[in-house]
């Protein structure tokens, strides 16, 4: 989702604004008063010039209560998009200030007939303050858009709402099967904000995982599914399967996601084991710290980290490796030979991590 350049009509007049822009009844731009730029964006033939004039009011904003109204009109009656178009900008900068700007959006993206301007409205209806039930049963609407970007752009805004998200869980579960890859990526992103409402999805984003060829949707749910936690059980089989992932954000965020499942991740411990020969270093790390939490379903895990605190160089790595073990307690006991070899480490932070780990498994 993205906003049309401002850059050649913003410059022209912003650079005016701070002089232009007066402290009078009727406020005015660039020497002309409100009503002047209201009369330009009704009556001018150039498309060009009423784009012009509906940016200077976007500028004026709420110093005048004509702004909004004049704005609303030419939303709903120019013929050319690109006019439409600025008219939504203007209005998104009035938001924060007052609510009349949130109407003409509504409209708009409920009957516009041009699905870029569909598209802009439900993108910026994701940033109304503090959104009535209005705003959330109109971007609940845009879900079932013909056209994908409006789509898209709803499922995000819904995500970005928050509160809006948790009541449309069931609709945006619904878009995890659109044809549209981008739609299918903002709903999972949308459930991802939601928090515990969104359990009932988790079936659906593990399957999703399971068979999404494109790469930016894997990435998303398994995203989506670390957020949520212990509430992804039922998502262990597919996120064990994306630790073989061909991407390695989508192997990262799987092994993030399993270390939050406690007990319910002990069937991938074979896959996180692999991991600790993955060339990638932030993705080992994540490993150890998933196989750290899964120890006590596997007593070979303190002898297999003993072994490579003794080939691993890098300080997070070692650090991490040791950490582990000292969470471990007493069942980590074969692993003190190694310890009491890293404690001659070069690193201070090392020694001082293999100092209370020692004191974590021997109780000294």
């Amino acid at each position: 989702m993205r906003w049309v350049c401002l850059v050649c009509l913003g410059c022209w007049f912003l650079g005016g604004a701070a002089t232009g822009l007066l402290a009078q009844e009727e406020p005015e731009l660039r020497g002309r008063k409100v009503s002047e730029w209201i009369n330009i964006l009704q009556t001018e033939p150039s498309s060009k010039k009423r784009e012009g004039a509906a940016l200077a009011l976007g500028i004026i904003g709420v110093q005048s209560k004509l702004v909004i109204p004049a704005l609303a009109k030419a939303l709903k009656e120019d013929k050319e998009p690109a006019v439409r178009q600025r008219c939504v900008t203007a209005l998104s900068r009035l938001l924060a200030d007052d609510k009349k700007a949130i109407a003409p959006l509504l409209d708009a993206l409920a009957n516009d007939e041009t699905p870029s301007i569909r598209e802009i409205c439900a993108e910026t209806l994701g940033r109304v303050p503090n959104p009535n039930a209005a705003v959330v049963e109109a971007l609940i609407r845009a879900l079932e858009d013909q056209h994908a970007g409006t789509r898209a752009a709803a499922a995000e805004s819904l995500g970005k709402l928050r509160l809006a998200a948790s009541q449309s869980v069931r609709e945006l579960t619904a878009r995890l099967k659109d044809q549209d890859a981008t739609v299918r990526k903002y709903a999972a992103f949308a459930l991802g904000q939601v928090g515990p409402n969104a359990k009932s999805a988790v079936p659906a984003l593990a399957k999703l995982l399971d068979d999404d060829a494109n790469p930016q949707v894997r990435e998303q749910v398994v995203t989506t599914l670390s957020a949520l936690g212990e509430l992804a059980v039922e998502a262990a089989p597919a996120l064990t399967k994306a630790l073989s992932d061909p991407q390695l954000v989508v192997r990262q965020q799987a092994t993030i996601a399993l270390s939050r499942l406690g007990e319910s991740a002990k069937e991938a411990l074979p896959e996180l084991r692999k991991l600790l020969d993955d060339p990638d270093r932030t993705l080992r790390l994540h490993a150890i710290h998933a196989l750290g939490g899964l120890s006590r379903f596997d007593s070979d895990l303190p002898k297999l980290f003993a072994q490579r605190l003794g080939t691993e160089s890098a300080i997070e790595i070692r650090l991490a490796l040791i950490n582990e073990l000292g969470r471990m307690g007493p069942a980590a006991k074969e692993a003190v030979p190694a310890l009491q070899e890293a404690s001659n480490d070069a690193r201070v932070t090392v020694r001082e991590a293999v100092a209370r780990a020692l004191e974590q498994i021997q109780g000294k």
